[in-house]
Formats: structure tokens, C-alpha cells, sequence
């Protein structure tokens, strides 16, 4: 399911990408049937989703399990994210360039992405 769906968002099998974050590099998978989010040492992602109240679940699962991310990537178009990262303890630190999927939109190769971070005091769950 959640390869499917990481194919469905990124436009590529990724399912090597996976086994590396979750065989070599000790990362945690939470997923339900409308999101996944891969939560590294120090970085939450990649994280997809199709539902944002599925979104909500998955993140304060991640969280529940004593997941210490502490930052995390999000497209700065993606309206949702923000209000959704903010009210679990992030705050907007920056914004950051990143390559996008060949047939991306009319705006280039280029995506703005807002990096979130949080320090682990100020996590809300």
C-alpha cells in the first residue's frame, strides 16, 4: 500500500529508497490507508498523504511512538501543511529550492518548499 501510494505522489518506484530507510537506517514507517510518513533520526519524511485527517493520525502516531523528528519538508504551495505541522509544534524556519518530477507544472523544474522545524520541547500532541 504504502509503495503504491508513494508512486501514485512521487511519480517513481522508490521501493529501494524504503528498504534503505527502513533496513539500513533504523527509520519507522507509520501508515494508514490514506498517508505514510517515514520518520528518520532527525528528519520526518518522505510523508504523503491523501487525506489530511488521515495526515493528523499517522503524524500523532509517529509522535505517541516517542518519534523526535524535527524537521520537515512541505511543498509551500500545499496550503494544508502548514496549519496541520504548526499545530502539532512547528514553526516555518525557512524556505528551500528542490528539484521536481519531470511533467511538473508551468513553474519549472524548481518547487519552494518551507522547511518546519520544532524543537522537542515545544512538541504539541
Amino acid at each position: 500500500m504504502v509503495l503504491q501510494m508513494d508512486l501514485r505522489v512521487f511519480g517513481t518506484a522508490r521501493g529501494r529508497v524504503f528498504h534503505r530507510f527502513l533496513d539500513h537506517e533504523r527509520a519507522a514507517l507509520y501508515s494508514n490507508s490514506s498517508a505514510y510518513l517515514v520518520a528518520q533520526t532527525k528528519l520526518l519524511g518522505p510523508f504523503a498523504v491523501s487525506g489530511w485527517d488521515a495526515a493528523a493520525r499517522v503524524l500523532d502516531d509517529a509522535f505517541s511512538a516517542g518519534v523526535a523528528g524535527s524537521r520537515v519538508l512541505a511543498p509551500i504551495k500545499n496550503r494544508e501543511a502548514e496549519p496541520l505541522l504548526v499545530s502539532r509544534g512547528f514553526e516555518v524556519q525557512r524556505e528551500a529550492y528542490a528539484a521536481r518530477r519531470a511533467g511538473g507544472d508551468a513553474e519549472g523544474s524548481l518547487v519552494r518548499s518551507g522547511e518546519f522545524r520544532f524543537g522537542l520541547s515545544d512538541c504539541k500532541t
